[in-house]
Formats: structure tokens, C-alpha cells, sequence
């Protein structure tokens, strides 16, 4: 019985560390950039095919022209455009890959590159939302799997798509 109590445990141990990784996908557009209008709904529809796989993040960016999104807030799509030094849209980064556009990105590379890869790190999130007032609470606990200097720790909410009636911006999406 030790044995197998052993076996057990040397089992959820090994799978704990070997969970599969999610790929963070963040996304760079404007509602007045015809461009990605274009390259959007293609990148859209692969995040949709690949829940278990992949996080979307977007953000609305200032340029080329008028989007209220990104007058909603200005902050963290500004700190991510400067972080990863992003010079124009559609722009898309894919865990540690950089794509110039939406167009690019395929299964393969969700499937082959990144999805597919153990990950180094093993976290343990719980959140809880309060009644109809949105108070999110958490706790992240992580574990490496492996000697590593330059690790960083980002935490997302995300919520829903917003709709609008109609398009906010001049390129219809």
C-alpha cells in the first residue's frame, strides 16, 4: 500500500509540473485602422477554435484615428505599446513570438511553437466576484520546474467583448 500511496503521489507531483501552457495572445488594433478591419476576424477565429489553448488580450491603441475604446483607457494599452515597443496595427504578440500581423499566426504555431510546450512554471489561481458588484479576489501561487533568472509574473481581467450598435470608428468592425 506504501508503494502505490507513493506512486500516487509521484504521479499528481509529475503532472502538476507538466501542465500545458496557455498561450497569451495580445493583440493590437484601432477602430479606424482599415488594415485590421481586414486581419482581425481571421485571428478571431482561431482564438475562438482554441479555448484551452489560448488567453486573447486586446488592446485599442491611439493611432491611426478615432477610437473610444482606447479614450476609455488610455493607460494600459499606452504601458503594453511601450513594453513591447509596437509601432503600428494590426499587431499581434504571441507568447514570446512577435507577429507584424494577425494574418500571420496559425494553428501551427499555436500547436507546434508554444501550446504544446510544458511550461516551466505551475500556478494554482482561485478568484471569487462578490453579487452583482465586481470584486475579484485571488491568490496566485507559482513553482518553477526549472532554474530561470528572468521570470515575470503579469495578471489580467478580462471581460467581455463590448458591442456597440453601430461601428465607433470608420472601418466597420
Amino acid at each position: 500500500k506504501k508503494i502505490l500511496l507513493s506512486l500516487s503521489v509521484s504521479l499528481l507531483v509529475g503532472t502538476a509540473f507538466s501542465q500545458q501552457r496557455m498561450v497569451l495572445t495580445e493583440s493590437f488594433s484601432q477602430a479606424s485602422c482599415g488594415p485590421c478591419a481586414s486581419q482581425n476576424p481571421a485571428l478571431e477565429a482561431l482564438m475562438a477554435a482554441n479555448p484551452t489553448k489560448v488567453v486573447a488580450v486586446k488592446y485599442q491603441v491611439s493611432w491611426p484615428g478615432v477610437d473610444p475604446m482606447y479614450s476609455c483607457n488610455t493607460g494600459d494599452p499606452t504601458s503594453r505599446v511601450n513594453y513591447y515597443g509596437i509601432t503600428g496595427v494590426p499587431a499581434v504578440r504571441l507568447g514570446n513570438m512577435l507577429s507584424s500581423n494577425p494574418a500571420s499566426i496559425t494553428q501551427a504555431n499555436l500547436d507546434d511553437n508554444i501550446a504544446n510546450l510544458p511550461s516551466n512554471w505551475y500556478y494554482n489561481i482561485n478568484t471569487t466576484i462578490n453579487g452583482s458588484t465586481l470584486v475579484v479576489t485571488g491568490s496566485v501561487r507559482g513553482k518553477s520546474t526549472q532554474a530561470n533568472t528572468d521570470n515575470k509574473l503579469w495578471l489580467y481581467l478580462v471581460e467581455d467583448p463590448i458591442n456597440y450598435a453601430t461601428a465607433p470608428g470608420t472601418n466597420g468592425e
